[in-house]
């Protein structure tokens, strides 16, 4: 992730890819092809599962913890109405018993599997600090031990696909989801090595794990200071459906085993892409004055009475040398003090940068 070499720093980052440039090979989805969906009918599996079945009349087998409810029942009948074959059944994916269960089910009832979709995933959203055991494993579990047990469970399939629903937090972190950036990050390099089994005749179907960001419809949701903070720091905007869909597409006949999907305003990103890593050089400048040749002390004042807007307490209790938790904040607040420091100064500041 972090390489220093001959006196200089070098990191991960995302290099642009032109969505123009011709595919390698035709989509490798099947007609009638028998496709696996896991977390099917939450919000990204529901709109996969949609698009399975109305472009393909897929065999579809959807699968979460919970039991089957009126609401599943109804999402069933939605893509049995596109002419698909839908049916779910309760499974957990980071137990191993219950991924060799999938397997023999869907064996038993279709034949054969061509595809796996791997979309199930939560967070429990809170600084590492304040982050227990339990909560922890939670997020890895169906990340890490889900990954695995799939791929250990399908391994001699002759599958045509094998896609992760990664995050973008994979790559830049997130403040609040360091477990769900790691278990991202983790299934990434399983798409690496799984390619490379793949080589050697070790794996079959093109790997791919997908970097999404915020969706407007469906994935996970985020706040309104969240999304101000990405628009105003970065020129994103949450994904629609129609670019997902292309961008999921596109994935399958490209060369790569990773991808990041970014929407929004294409020359902003771009920039922020060109300084985010490859080599780095720190300058560091001690200055005594701040933004437009303000004092550190006005600045510093100033800051504090945004603390204590946003903290709803009175800024004569807020220590500068405190850490912003012990005020109450939280990575929502955190992201609000963010936004509003940027206005006020115009400038792009992370709610990491606040972090004490």
């Amino acid at each position: 992730e972090v390489r220093y070499a001959d006196g200089q720093r070098w990191v991960r980052h995302y290099a642009p890819v032109d969505p123009d440039t011709p595919a390698h090979t035709t989509v490798p989805l099947t007609s009638r092809g028998v496709y696996l969906i896991t977390g099917g009918t939450g919000g990204l599996g529901r709109i996969f599962a949609e698009h399975l079945a109305r472009t393909y009349q897929a065999r579809l087998v959807l699968t979460g913890r919970s039991p089957a409810n009126d609401a599943i029942e109804a999402q069933l009948h939605s893509l049995r109405a596109h002419g698909a074959d839908a049916q779910y059944v309760q499974a957990d994916v980071a137990q191993a018993q219950d991924c060799e269960r999938l397997r023999d089910h869907i064996l038993s009832t279709h034949g054969a599997i061509n595809g796996i979709l791997h979309a199930a995933g939560i967070t429990r959203d809170a600084y590492v600090l304040k982050k227990d055991r339990a909560q922890i494993q939670a997020v890895l579990a169906p990340k890490v031990y889900g990954t695995l047990h799939l791929d250990r469970a399908f391994q001699d399939q002759p599958l045509d696909v094998f896609v992760l629903f990664s995050s973008i937090a994979a790559v830049w972190g997130n403040a609040g989801q360091a477990d769900y950036a790691y278990g991202n990050r983790f299934m990434d390099s399983v798409a690496d090595v799984r390619e490379q089994l793949r080589a050697r005749g070790q794996r079959h179907g093109k790997t791919v794990s997908i970097h999404w960001p915020l969706w407007a419809e469906g994935g996970m949701q985020v706040d309104a200071a969240t999304q101000a903070l990405l628009s105003t720091t970065l020129g994103m905007r949450p994904l629609s459906t129609p670019e997902g869909l292309a961008a999921f597409t596109r994935s399958l006949t490209a060369a790569h085993s990773q991808y990041g999907v970014l929407a929004g305003e294409g020359e902003r990103i771009r920039g922020v892409l060109a300084g985010s890593g490859g080599k780095q050089e720190t300058v560091v400048e001690n200055n005594a004055s701040g933004a437009g040749g303000e004092s550190i002390e006005k600045i510093q004042k100033e800051i504090i009475r945004e603390i204590a807007i946003v903290s709803k307490i009175d800024a004569k209790e807020v220590d500068p040398d405190e850490d912003l938790s012990v005020y109450g904040f939280d990575s929502i607040s955190m992201t609000e003090l963010a936004n509003n420091i940027s206005k006020k100064y115009a400038i792009e500041l992370s709610p990491a940068t606040l972090f004490g």
